[in-house]
């Protein structure tokens, strides 16, 4: 007798803004997840109680009851992951959220493929009914993706990279371009592409003295760091993308950085650098070589 399919992950999606609930819930049901909706931070809670929930997207300003409140309750009722998705961007928002048991913030307008992978990486071990399960490989794959979650998105970039540029100490970026993203994503999934990701983010974050990692769109790294660890990580980045345990099969990364002067400077002028500066190699396994340049201050 056949095993029965996995249960599809049930994703509760809790905003009073009617478009918000929409598009949230299309970003669910792309990636394949049972979906309940709630306009309002009582009717959430009666469906967390009803059902059994593997995660909840949470607005934060909503009627009856706020999103704070009702992360609060449901860290009470049960340990369910809470992502909290508003357009709150006070400074205290975010450490509110964790306060409250959050175990993710993110801020409005965002990157589909950001809270895509916060959510998978919140759910595993359960697999995404859009990708398949199955042998030791993959699971290395999610196991690799994991570190994902722990990224900052587009805008947190933004935010950092100002301030270093306006910093008085000198700090260095190190870029990293996944070349092949739509090739992997034809041949293995998302979970492989994120694999990739996840493998370079983990060896930055394990090599690198107080390194910062953001992903600057759903092929780009983009790491932050005191200018001592400048040549730690261009190393990292080197040796993670010629690994090949990930056994995702052709991969293609591209990788540079430049270290930051201090007194000012220009975001967009900064990431068209390293996006202009970035040379690939071609290779076979979970990375190929890439060249990496490092920019003179």
């Amino acid at each position: 007798m056949s095993a029965a399919p996995p249960s599809k992950p049930v994703v509760l999606v809790v905003d009073d803004d009617a478009v918000n609930q929409m598009l949230l819930t299309d970003v669910c049901n792309a990636e394949g997840y049972e979906v309940l909706t709630a306009a309002d931070g009582e009717a959430a809670i009666d469906e967390f109680r009803k059902r059994d929930v593997d995660l909840v997207l949470l607005d934060v300003a909503m009627p009856k009851l706020d999103g704070l409140t009702v992360c609060r309750m449901m860290r009470d009722l049960r340990p369910v992951p809470v992502i909290i998705v508003t357009a709150t961007n006070e400074p205290r928002a975010e450490a509110q959220a964790r306060d409250c048991g959050a175990a993710a913030y993110m801020t409005k307008p965002f990157r589909v493929f950001e809270l895509s992978r916060k959510m998978r990486a919140l759910l595993r071990p359960s697999v995404p009914p859009s990708e398949a399960s199955g042998n030791a490989a993959q699971s290395r794959r999610r196991e690799a993706a994991r570190a994902l979650g722990t990224v900052g998105g587009a805008l947190q970039l933004r935010v950092a990279l100002r301030g270093a540029l306006a910093s008085p100490d000198t700090s260095a970026v190190v870029f990293a371009r996944l070349e092949n993203e739509r090739e992997i994503l034809a041949r293995a999934g998302r979970t492989a592409r994120d694999a990739v990701m996840g493998s370079l983010c983990g060896a930055l974050q394990s090599r690198v003295s107080g390194v910062d990692v953001y992903c600057a769109e759903s092929n780009e790294l983009v790491a932050l760091m005191p200018e001592a660890g400048f040549e730690a990580a261009m190393d990292a980045i080197a040796k993670a993308a010629r690994a090949e345990e990930l056994g995702v099969g052709i991969v293609v990364i591209g990788w540079t950085g430049v270290r930051l002067a201090p007194g000012g400077g220009d975001v967009d002028v900064v990431l068209r650098a390293l996006r202009d500066q970035t040379r690939t190699e071609g290779g076979s396994g979970a990375g190929a070589p890439g060249a990496g340049e490092g920019g003179a201050r």
